[in-house]
């Protein structure tokens, strides 16, 4: 079967970002675990970020600010918990959705759902392997 062919027998379904469930041991007690739903970002949220991140220095030189890059995935990847809930920040005492994230999670934490929610949208593990012949 060609390439074309194969795209066109698979069901569309298959395109979607996957998902899966994290747990947060530090906010989960064995009663109740602290379970996010997060999910892969698709190209056009991802570029999406892309370009709200982009930012000029003083001397007018581009650059990607990352820690900006990974609230937005945990905005966009955590599927359960809305992060700019108003409600939320009231009740936690802040006053953004960045600030929300820094309040409910350590830094080790946030890096661990960010690396989920990449490797969801294909940056790691092996989403793509060399085909040796």
């Amino acid at each position: 079967m060609n390439t074309i062919d194969l795209l066109m027998s698979m069901d569309k379904g298959t395109f979607k970002p996957h998902t899966k469930q994290i747990k947060i041991s530090r906010l989960s007690t064995e009663e109740n675990p602290f379970v996010l739903d997060v999910s892969g970002l698709s190209q056009p949220e991802v570029e999406e970020i892309t370009d709200q991140i982009l930012k000029t220095d003083a001397n007018g030189k581009p650059f990607y600010d990352n820690a900006e890059r990974i609230y937005l995935m945990l905005i966009k990847g955590i599927k359960n918990i809305d992060l700019k809930s108003t409600k939320l920040m009231e009740y936690f005492g802040v006053k953004t959705p960045y600030d929300l994230i820094k309040k409910l999670f350590l830094p080790g934490e946030i890096d661990k759902i960010d690396s989920a929610i990449n490797e969801l949208s294909g940056y790691k593990g092996d989403a793509i392997t060399e085909v040796k012949n």
